[in-house]
């Protein structure tokens, strides 16, 4: 099986104003810096895991279908499509029936479904792409008018935490992929603002279909942010791969999610 992010993440997971607060940071000479720093950190702990940290297109690549196809990078939010190159050497998008998507397990599984049987396949290199969506994400509601956010999946949020939206068809007032800031939070009820203390966004309509935001994990961003003032304190980054290098406060925050050894 290989995989790629074929559309990596849209934002960085924490802004560059709460980045300078973690580092203590108040002039605007090293922003440029400091901004790629934040990307390099929390792209390495994400690889360091083998997770999704943020919401993600990846495509997955087998030889042939399997009973079972576990997805790489989890979590997994959803199965796009999957195509596969028949015996005729054409290339074909399967039926959603013939297979059930398992978006409970991590990392996620593609199953045979039911009384069905997989199409036969070309004997070729790749002959099954799947493309899925992955990343730490919850899913909300609007009630179509006011402010508030019902969050599902007892995520905790904070206030200022930095966050994106996505659907195809967000409530009215919300856009997709747009620097949001969490600004208020009453149990699983939150308003979001655009920029840090800023005015809560009000709805216009409920929007249709699924609604996601980000829910990244507390752990994980304070490992992120604790490699992030390591990298800015030696002005270098960590060495891809040599484990042994990270802080012991970064793999004990991450380890107990890790999913893959480097």
């Amino acid at each position: 099986m290989d995989f790629k992010i074929t559309t990596p993440p849209t934002h960085l997971p924490v802004s560059l104003a709460e980045a300078k607060r973690h580092l203590r940071v108040t002039d605007s000479n090293s922003d440029t810096v400091i901004t790629n720093m934040i990307a390099a950190a929390f792209r390495w702990c994400e690889l360091y895991q083998g997770l999704s940290w943020l919401y993600q297109t990846i495509t997955i690549k087998l030889d042939a279908f399997a009973d079972t196809m576990i997805l790489s990078m989890p979590p997994l939010i959803a199965v796009d499509s999957i195509t596969y190159v028949d015996s005729n050497g054409d290339t074909q998008t399967l039926s959603t029936s013939v297979y059930d998507v398992d978006t409970t397990s991590s990392p996620g599984r593609v199953t045979l479904a039911y009384d069905q049987t997989w199409p036969a396949t070309r004997s070729v290199h790749h002959a099954v792409t799947i493309t899925a969506k992955a990343g730490h994400v919850a899913t909300f509601t609007s009630a179509g008018s006011g402010s508030n956010l019902t969050v599902s999946g007892g995520h905790v949020y904070a206030a200022n935490d930095f966050v994106h939206l996505y659907g195809s068809d967000l409530p009215g007032g919300f856009a997709a992929k747009t620097d949001y800031y969490v600004a208020s939070v009453a149990a699983n009820v939150i308003t979001l603002a655009t920029s840090e203390g800023g005015d809560a966004v009000e709805a216009t309509d409920a929007g249709t279909g699924t609604h996601y935001i980000d829910a990244l994990g507390r752990n994980q961003m304070s490992a992120a942010l604790i490699l992030l003032s390591v990298m800015y304190d030696h002005r270098a980054d960590i060495i891809p791969g040599a484990v042994s290098s990270l802080p012991h406060a970064v793999k004990n925050l991450l380890g107990p999610e890790r999913m893959v050894h480097v």
